[in-house]
């Protein structure tokens, strides 16, 4: 009997959170300094905030190895690391 009375407790209390309203948080307007001052969770939020801007670098990064840019110019320029650039995304 009590693990039945458990099991509803647990769904009425995650229905209670799951069904209202929560807030969101645009993580990509909040600055880098105010983002590591959330200690264990900072990491998570900066890779999320700048996943997309690396994502962009490699593409454009590879982009300028295919038109004929040496690797040592296109490392200086994006600040990549060569594993990066030249794995083979096949």
């Amino acid at each position: 009997m009590r693990a039945a009375f458990d099991k509803n407790a647990e769904f009425a209390t995650g229905r209670r959170y799951l069904s209202s309203p929560f807030p969101l948080v645009d993580i990509t307007v909040v600055p880098d300094d105010e983002i590591v001052q959330h200690r264990r969770i900072a990491l998570l939020e900066l890779m999320q905030k700048h996943i997309r801007q690396r994502a962009e670098a490699l593409r454009i990064a590879r982009t300028m190895l295919a038109d004929g840019m040496a690797l040592d110019t296109v490392l200086r320029i994006t600040g990549l690391p060569e594993a990066d650039i030249t794995v083979n995304n096949h």
